[in-house]
């Protein structure tokens, strides 16, 4: 039974890539995705192995015992470790813009999602209520990216109004 939790958010300034372990020759090259909705997901082993593989080059993190103990042991003994990670799920992605070089575009569903996993760890903050998005519209953080009152995403054009709850999960 786990005594803590916490909520990571991970903020990718470069390309990521997890493969899906699915190899055609050398390269790994499928995406990891959720099955469900084929939203991008990196897997929580996978996020476990590279902070494990990161606090193990650390001065002072040499003791292979004290790995073991918190990350779990990489051999073929019985038991984890004291830490778990949860699968990184996808909350905003960046979109080109014609206003700015991109935007930062999610759902209803993205953030839903994100405030049901927040609310099982007892955080607060999160907005109460997911935002609803008619169809051709959407809602903005800032009025910044907008031309005339719309957002122009790639080839798409959406009828646009700034949103304060947009703001509250930027600030959060």
């Amino acid at each position: 039974m786990f005594q803590a939790n916490a909520a990571l958010f991970l903020y990718a300034v470069s390309p990521v890539h997890m493969g899906a372990g699915t190899a055609f020759g050398l390269i790994d090259s499928p995406i990891q995705r959720e099955r469900h909705t084929e939203h991008p997901s990196f897997a929580g082993s996978g996020l476990k192995g590279a902070v494990r593989h990161r606090f193990a080059q650390l001065d002072g993190w040499k003791d292979g015992d004290l790995l073991n103990r918190i990350f779990g042991p990489e051999g073929g003994e019985l038991y984890a470790g004291a830490i778990s990670f949860g699968d990184a799920q996808l909350i905003a992605f960046p979109v080109r813009s014609t206003k700015q070089g991109f935007v930062y575009a999610t759902s209803p569903l993205a953030l839903a999602r994100a405030a049901r996993q927040l609310s099982m760890m007892n955080k607060t903050g999160w907005l109460a209520t997911t935002p609803i998005v008619a169809a051709g519209k959407c809602s903005v953080a800032s009025d910044s990216s907008l031309s005339d009152s719309n957002l122009h995403l790639e080839a798409f054009q959406y009828a646009a109004t700034v949103s304060e709850d947009l703001k509250t999960i930027g600030k959060w």
